[in-house]
């Protein structure tokens, strides 16, 4: 068991998603949970950049979301 919760679930079991949008510093190190993302989210993009494969355009680095249960 991981000492991070969001390690421990997978992107199912947090469906229904809502979007946490918050303003963040690009010179700062990504909070756990908080994934940078462009103007367009797309699942496809979102799973890419949790699988650590760079596949999404960080055009808007101060912008971050979390999964988070409703």
């Amino acid at each position: 068991m991981s000492d991070s919760p969001a390690d421990d679930v997978t992107l199912s079991q947090l469906v229904p998603l809502r979007l946490v949008v918050t303003e963040g510093d690009a010179d700062q190190p990504w909070h756990d949970g908080l994934v940078p993302v462009a103007q367009s989210i797309t699942g496809a993009a979102v799973q890419a950049q949790i699988d650590g494969v760079d596949a999404i355009n960080h055009d808007i680095r101060t912008t971050v979301f979390a999964f988070s249960r409703t």
